[in-house]
């Protein structure tokens, strides 16, 4: 079981598409960015912006490493394989902060990221599969 240069490259890309979701959610969420920095101050200065956008490419990339891992035992083909993985992901490790911002964040945050997580790992598990494929 060793990781591959194909888990290497669709985890880079899929850390590279989690930042552009936190981008796009931030964008068109209403009230996210500015619940974020009133929540998290010492995150809104030039190493909160690093920390930030490392923190969103980790996922991502043990995403891609993992499904090099998992891939051949996964029973379905093709994109549903790559959405079912993500969904997966979701459901063990990205259902995990909407879950805790219960307790503190307003519902339209939570909910909001509720949703818009699902979106994200779901779609992330669809590009995985469809870069994992590409490269063999």
């Amino acid at each position: 079981m060793c990781i591959t240069k194909k888990g290497w490259i669709s985890g880079i890309v899929a850390g590279v598409l989690i930042n552009i979701f936190a981008l796009i959610w931030n964008l068109i969420v209403p009230g996210r960015s500015i619940w974020y920095a009133q929540a998290f101050p010492g995150m809104a200065n030039m190493l909160g912006l690093v920390i930030t956008i490392v923190s969103f490419f980790i996922p991502g990339l043990v995403m891609g490493l993992a499904y090099d891992v998992v891939n051949k035992s996964l029973p379905w083909k093709d994109l549903k394989k790559g959405f079912a993985f993500g969904v997966g992901v979701w459901l063990l490790a990205g259902l995990m902060w909407p879950i805790m911002m219960i307790s503190y964040a307003p519902t339209s945050i939570w909910l909001a990221e509720f949703i818009t997580g699902f979106i994200q790992y779901a779609v992330v598990g669809l590009v995985i599969e469809a870069v994992y494929k590409k490269l063999k």
